[in-house]
Order: structure tokens, then C-alpha cells, then sequence
């Protein structure tokens, strides 16, 4: 993306540092945003030290159809990812995966979290459990433990 993007040479200098994050909005579109640290500006004691955590909060992931669940669960056997519990639910041709929250707050999952976020519609956060519960009701349970773990029989 770097090397095809409009910037010139002076972007990426050395003794500077890249943060890459990628997004998704709640119009289900990617934003990605590109920061530039110039290791000039900072401290020396706070370039060598620093510790950056990732936490997900999101149990719940919709998906449009079975292809996008079945790419999903081709990656995690592809790439030997964490996902830990979860169950499966269908509810009119959607599908709902919902992960633990001990499987969420695992340091692994942040990994998970990144290739699921590909192929997901979109994610409930925990201050949305209404519209889970709702969901939940009226959708029919396909596996209630290890679902992803089952699919991956497929492969």
C-alpha cells in the first residue's frame, strides 16, 4: 500500500516509525490510517520501551452467508489461529459466530481478531448485548461449543 501510494521519498525516512491500523467503520468499510512518529521528536528511553496492547471487546461476528464463514474458518486452519470456545448460530441466511469473553481477552486472539474482521459483515460490541440476545432468540443454535473447530472437518 506504501509503495503505491501518492506519498514521495520524504514520507518514509529513516529513524521514523510506521503505525498501520485498519478499521472497520459501522457502514461496513475498511479505514485504514497510516502515522508517521519521527523518532527525532521522541525520548530515546520511550522508542526502545514501548509496549502497545491490543484489546478486543467484540464476541459476536456476523456473516453475510456460509462462503465468507467457510473462507474465515479456512484461514484458521491456514494460519493455526487461536479461537478458543465459540458457538454458531443461523438466523435467515446470516450466520452469527460468538466467541467466549475468556476466548476475546486471550493476548492470541488479537491475531484471530484481524483476519476475522476480513471476512465478517460487521461485529457486535459488548455494550450492544440487546441486539445479540434478540438474535440469539430467534436464531437456530448450529453448534453450541467448538464450532469453528467442527467446520474445520471440512478441510
Amino acid at each position: 500500500m506504501i509503495e503505491n501510494s501518492t506519498y514521495n521519498d520524504e514520507f518514509l525516512k529513516e529513524y521514523s516509525q510506521l503505525l498501520v491500523e485498519a478499521s472497520i467503520s459501522t457502514s461496513n468499510q475498511f479505514v485504514i490510517t497510516f502515522t508517521k512518529i519521527n523518532e527525532s521528536y521522541l525520548p530515546k528511553s520511550n522508542i526502545s520501551n514501548q509496549n502497545i496492547t491490543y484489546i478486543v471487546s467484540s464476541t459476536a461476528y456476523f456473516f453475510e452467508d456460509i462462503d465468507f464463514l467457510l473462507k474465515f474458518v479456512y484461514q484458521v486452519f491456514a494460519q493455526n489461529l487461536f479461537i478458543g470456545n465459540n458457538s454458531l448460530y443461523n438466523f435467515a441466511g446470516k450466520y452469527l459466530l460468538v466467541f467466549s469473553p475468556k476466548t476475546v481477552k486471550c493476548p492470541q486472539f488479537v491475531k484471530t481478531f484481524s483476519i476475522l474482521s476480513e471476512y465478517c459483515s460487521y461485529y457486535i460490541s459488548k455494550n450492544d448485548s440487546v441486539i445479540l440476545s434478540s438474535f440469539k432468540e430467534r436464531a437456530n443454535q448450529i453448534f453450541t461449543n467448538n464450532a469453528i473447530q467442527k467446520l474445520m472437518t471440512i478441510f
